[in-house]
């Protein structure tokens, strides 16, 4: 009984299971073609310009909005100096238009000799200067070996001038010369050309190379006074109100030779008590000829040189991260150093040569809130080569006769001089505010802590700037 009941079992339950069997096999295994029917992952790259594609229907939208993220990478707006030079490029592809404004006064105490004020010139003397620079730049690649990593910079400099008072000439105090005067004009536009040579990525510092062209774009014949006529405070040891020029002096004497370099002499004390008229500047027909023969400023007061001049320059970059040195904790985190020189080379034009410039500076900027606001703590340093004037003029003196011991004026016959040579240094705290990557503002004050051999240093000057990058 039990074994015919088993076998019925047995045979009615063959049945179901080769069904089960059956289905299972049918689930686990497609259907005749079915491989073929299954699409494949779509392909992003396919589908550019569409709601599934790379950065939605708007692509190009898209794709302008990464400039940012490069922005970041190749140059970040927090970790550029606000003033100084860096090894940074833009990418490729990229613009920017920088404007910037600079304000400078140089006032009597401004004017050196020896490291010390020339106040026996300059005192009563004073400087405005108002410049404008727009600078576009462009960042490019060649995409061949060598030939990546471009910026060009076009700088475009717009100057304002004006002087006013009167100076003492060679510290002679009872004679006056007024030098007033104005000027408004374009400067020499400079096209520059920077190269990363090695990146931080794969260097212990960015580096990078520049050169820059100069053109004689800017006035180098700005003059004083009206057209280089000025007017000078004399004795007027008769007090008649006529005193004739110096060279109808000359004249009258029979020559040079009989006027200049002591021989023709007058008491200083009869002169400096005297009264004093206003007359026409006495020498080269009421022009002033102290810098060439038609009344022009020196070259550190004119918009331009006359002459192509030329850059080169190196920079290093060095940024940090959280962490770089373990020793300090926090200090100095995120954060960067920047290094440079840049030398000018200035050619003579006209018989004036403004002198060769070189230029060194550090910076060190640190970002105070975020990706916002930074501070940049740098020093600048001017090298000025001796300037030159060709030809000659006649230099007033107080000399003291060996024999009597008396003080004498008189004029002597000199190359003209140099106005400015040495080194000058500045400290330059700036501070920056990014309100978008493609967006910076700066403000930068210029505090002298260094003063040149000869010629005009600011004591402090301001700067305002701003770029937008696209």
């Amino acid at each position: 009984m039990r074994a015919v009941s088993s076998r019925r079992l047995t045979q009615q339950g063959r049945p179901k299971i080769a069904l089960s069997i059956a289905a299972a096999l049918f689930l686990a295994t497609p259907l005749w073609g079915q491989e073929d029917t299954i699409p494949p992952p779509p392909d992003e790259f396919i589908m550019l310009g569409t709601k599934g594609g790379i950065g939605g229907e708007d692509f190009m939208r898209f794709d302008r909005m990464q400039i940012k993220h490069q922005i970041q990478h190749f140059i970040p707006p927090l970790l550029q100096p606000a003033l100084v030079g860096h090894s940074f490029v833009l990418p490729p592809n990229t613009w920017r238009i920088g404007l910037s404004t600079r304000f400078a006064r140089i006032d009597g105490n401004d004017f050196f000799m020896g490291d010390s004020p020339n106040s026996a010139v300059f005192d009563q003397f004073s400087v405005r200067r108002t410049l404008f620079d727009l600078d576009l730049f462009y960042g490019f690649d060649l995409h061949k070996k060598y030939l990546h990593s471009f910026t060009l910079r076009i700088n475009v400099p717009y100057i304002e001038s004006r002087t006013d008072g009167f100076i003492n000439p060679n510290g002679v105090q009872f004679i006056d010369l007024l030098n007033q005067g104005s000027s408004r004009e374009l400067g020499d536009i400079g096209v520059f050309l920077k190269k990363k040579i090695v990146d931080q990525g794969n260097f212990p510092v960015g580096f990078a190379l520049a050169g820059a062209v100069f053109l004689p774009t800017g006035k180098n014949d700005e003059k004083f006074g009206d057209g280089g006529f000025i007017l000078a405070r004399r004795p007027d040891p008769d007090d008649d109100g006529v005193q004739p020029s110096f060279e109808q002096m000359i004249q009258q004497l029979g020559g040079p030779q009989n006027f200049f370099n002591g021989a023709w002499q007058v008491p200083a004390g009869m002169l400096e008590n005297a009264p004093r008229i206003l007359t026409p500047f006495p020498f080269n027909g009421g022009v002033f000829g102290r810098f060439s023969g038609d009344g022009r400023l020196p070259t550190t007061l004119q918009p331009g040189t006359g002459a192509f001049g030329y850059l080169v320059g190196a920079f290093i970059t060095r940024q940090f991260e959280q962490g770089d040195f373990a020793t300090f904790g926090r200090i100095p985190g995120r954060s960067a150093l920047h290094l440079g020189i840049l030398h000018r080379i200035n050619n003579e034009a006209d018989g004036i040569d403004a002198g060769d410039k070189t230029t060194f500076f550090g910076s060190f900027v640190k970002p105070l809130l975020k990706d916002f606001l930074a501070l940049d703590m740098s020093f600048v340093g001017f090298h000025q080569q001796a300037d030159s004037y060709a030809g000659m003029i006649p230099e007033p003196e107080i000399v003291v006769d060996p024999g009597t011991g008396q003080r004498m004026f008189e004029f002597a016959l000199v190359n003209r001089p140099s106005f400015s040579k040495g080194t000058s240094m500045y400290l330059t705290p700036s501070l920056i505010y990014s309100p978008d990557p493609l967006i910076r503002f700066t403000a930068t004050g210029l505090f002298r802590v260094a003063s040149p051999e000869l010629g005009p240093a600011p004591d402090n000057v301001f700067r305002l700037g701003s770029s937008v990058t696209f």
